[in-house]
């Protein structure tokens, strides 16, 4: 079933034209938990050089959607 849930989430992200500009992918799921990555590009960070915190809420908000 585990293996299951993260193929459907990889392939709903694959999907998603801002999911994948953002370059979130699913590190691992079963039911309730997922654990998402996505590597910093330069579009992501701030006039500090740091990963924008709105960066950060959306992988945030990208596991909690998916784990439910």
């Amino acid at each position: 079933m585990g293996d299951e849930i993260l193929i459907r989430l990889r392939e709903a992200l694959y999907r998603s034209a801002f999911h994948s500009w953002v370059g979130i992918s699913v590190v691992s799921a079963s039911a309730g938990d997922v654990l998402v990555a996505f590597d910093a590009a330069p579009d992501h960070l701030n006039l500090q050089g740091l990963v924008h915190g709105g960066m950060l809420a959306i992988l945030a908000d990208t596991a909690c959607g998916l784990s439910i």
